[in-house]
C-alpha cells in the first residue's frame, strides 16, 4: 500500500483560485466514501501549480466545492486528494468517486497525469491506523 503524505497548500487558504469540476459517484446514489468529500459535495475545486500552469486558476474554493489538488504518482496514473495536512492519518484513500469536467483545461490536466484526458480518481478521505487495519484485513 502506497501511503501518500499530503501537505497543506497555504496559498489555497489565502485566496488561491482553481478549476471547478464535478464529482462522479455511483449511479445508484450510494455513498461509498466512508466520510470522504464525495459523500458531502458534488463539486470540488482543483488547485495547485499544475492547475495554474494550464490556466485553470479561475474560481476560489468554498464549502460547497472544497479545494483538492492533483498528485502525480511515479509509474501510475495521478489522483486528486483533499488539499490539507493529515500526518496522523493514512491516506488519502479511494472512495470509488472520480472527478471530471468537459473543460479543455481539465482534459489537459488529466492527460498530464496519465489519465488519458478523462476522469481522475478522487482519493477523498483519510483513515486512522485502526480504521485502516480494520478495513484492510483479509477476508
Amino acid at each position: 500500500m502506497n501511503q501518500i503524505t499530503t501537505t497543506s497548500n497555504t496559498s489555497t487558504q489565502n485566496g488561491r483560485r482553481g478549476l471547478r469540476v464535478s464529482v462522479l459517484r455511483a449511479a445508484d446514489g450510494a455513498d461509498y466514501s466512508a466520510g470522504g468529500l464525495s459523500g458531502r459535495v458534488t463539486r470540488v475545486t482543483l488547485v495547485g501549480d499544475l492547475v495554474d500552469y494550464y490556466g485553470g486558476a479561475v474560481i476560489a474554493p468554498d464549502e460547497n466545492a472544497p479545494a483538492v489538488r492533483l498528485i502525480a504518482r511515479a509509474g501510475m496514473y495521478g489522483i486528486a486528494a483533499p488539499d490539507l495536512t493529515r500526518p496522523d492519518r493514512v491516506g488519502p484513500m479511494a472512495s470509488g468517486a472520480f472527478i471530471y469536467s468537459s473543460d479543455s483545461r481539465f482534459r489537459n490536466l488529466s492527460a498530464h497525469l496519465g489519465c488519458g484526458g478523462s476522469a481522475i480518481p478522487l482519493h477523498d478521505r483519510f483513515e486512522t491506523t485502526e480504521q485502516y487495519a480494520a478495513l484492510s484485513n483479509d477476508y
